[in-house]
């Protein structure tokens, strides 16, 4: 089963002389949007956000399994440790809301309500 994914990322404290090498081990490890890993990789952080699909073998740990992976990428590439935090938005599972005539009535209800 695959799940597509949106990935926020953000690394702190780069190595300075490993950060072309942090870049490309983030660009190997998720799809990015253009540009997104060019911003503050030189000044040793990088905020990136994309989206891809995962192959899902074990939904109670995806997300956690393919976080340790992109750190390991990313650690391997900055020879040490820096920060890494990563947000998952399953855009598969998302919420979904609709809204009725009663929905509408309530807004409506509540807004009059209030102007008094």
């Amino acid at each position: 089963m695959t799940v597509l994914y949106r990935l926020q990322l953000n690394i702190s404290g780069i190595d300075q002389k490993r950060a072309k090498a942090v870049k490309k081990a983030a660009e190997k490890a998720w799809s990015f949007e253009e540009g997104a890993l060019e911003q503050n990789i030189e000044a040793g952080t990088l905020d990136a956000t994309g989206e891809e699909t995962l192959t899902v073998w074990d939904p109670d740990t995806r997300e956690k399994s393919a976080h340790d992976d992109i750190c390991a990428e990313i650690w391997k590439a900055n020879s040490g440790y820096c920060g890494v935090s990563t947000r998952w938005i399953n855009l598969d599972e998302g919420p979904e809301f609709d809204s009725s005539l009663e929905d509408y009535e309530k807004a409506v209800s509540k807004k009059g309500k209030k102007a008094k």
